[in-house]
């Protein structure tokens, strides 16, 4: 298993950062085919071979995805895209690990 963890600095509102991370769930949901849905502040989601979480903090996100074998290769081209729509979503142009 490998394991992808992005956090993403924001200010924005809480139901700002969510309306936004749900618009991202489903960008995810279309590329990646993967089935999602919200406990509390965290949004966790799930596809065959990869499953993972979102989670709103105050004044970050963090993302965590933990890939199975056969997604492995894909890591760094899903990283990309994933840094890419959360630095779009949230407004900023840089992302820490």
């Amino acid at each position: 298993m490998t394991t992808l963890h992005i956090r993403q600095p924001h200010r924005l509102p809480p139901t700002q950062v969510r309306g936004r991370i749900e618009h991202l769930a489903q960008a995810l949901r279309s590329q990646w085919d993967m089935d999602y849905h919200w406990e509390g502040d965290r949004l966790l989601f799930r596809r065959s071979g990869a499953e993972g979480y979102i989670e709103v903090g105050e004044n970050y996100v963090d993302f965590s995805l933990t890939l199975g074998l056969l997604l492995r290769p894909m890591k760094g081209r899903i990283e990309e895209s994933v840094r890419r729509q959360l630095a779009q979503e949230l407004g900023h142009s840089q992302t820490t690990t």
